[in-house]
């Protein structure tokens, strides 16, 4: 089980660098924290990185898992995420037109890289 906890802290560490994440690196970051090694996939993630953005919403700061994506493909940069994170608290549903997603997923990078991120979001022990 992913730890909300210890996930919060390597995306806050994330944020401070001013990075984004792929799945893979998130899985590695997460494993060198805490020595438990969760699968890279987007769907094991996506129930831990919704609560933290609902935490986030409730603390007045915007959606920390924005910074987590796929990997990009040769010769790209990162992109906005493909599902998961668009719906969830804090986020608009997923716009239809690609241009609208990678501008707001944007936005949204740089809201968490521009945020003061506390030591812990209020939340469940």
């Amino acid at each position: 089980m992913i730890g909300v906890k210890a996930l919060y802290g390597v995306l806050r560490d994330v944020a401070a660098s001013k990075g984004v994440v792929s799945y893979e690196d998130l899985a590695r970051l997460y494993h060198e924290a805490v020595g438990d090694w969760h699968e890279p996939q987007a769907a094991l993630w996506q129930v831990p990185l919704v609560e933290i953005n609902g935490l986030a919403r409730a603390a007045g700061l915007p959606p920390l898992s924005a910074l987590v994506t796929d990997k990009p493909r040769r010769d790209e940069g990162f992109g906005p995420p493909a599902s998961g994170f668009w719906g969830s608290p804090g986020v608009p549903a997923r716009p239809s037109k690609a241009d609208d997603r990678l501008m707001i997923w944007m936005g949204f990078v740089n809201l968490v890289h521009l945020a003061a991120w506390p030591e812990a979001l209020a939340g469940p022990p």
